[in-house]
């Protein structure tokens, strides 16, 4: 009977022994799920949060429409004739100024050649 009680002693040892070991491995790897767990709740709060915020229009500011391509096409090209238009208008003001020039110097010499 001794030895039964021996047997049953060393099983219910090694038994708790297994216990005590998956308690720690889980207390160690269930400790780095949390962490990883906390992390990406974490970061789903911030994808929240971010796609959360919407302009004055009640249009999600993360959202942008596909029209906005043919949009900023239009801006470039309105862009694109202001500046060309802006180019005609400064050769224009040089032509006018170059013409003042003109019309100053001949009217000095006329001043100068009628004053007797």
């Amino acid at each position: 009977m001794n030895d039964i009680a021996t047997i049953g002693m060393v099983v219910g040892i090694v038994q708790a022994l297994v216990e005590l070991i998956k308690f720690l491995v889980n207390k160690v790897v269930g400790n780095k799920q949390e962490k990883q767990i906390d992390n990406i709740q974490s970061k789903v709060e911030t994808l929240f949060d971010q796609h959360n915020k919407y302009d004055l229009d009640g249009t999600p500011i993360w959202y942008v429409p596909r029209s906005w391509e043919s949009t900023q096409a239009k801006i470039v090209e309105l862009q694109q004739k202001m500046s060309s238009t802006q180019q005609e208008m400064a050769e224009v003001l040089s032509k006018t100024v170059e013409i003042l020039d003109k019309m100053e110097r001949r009217q000095e010499i006329y001043f100068k050649t009628h004053k007797e």
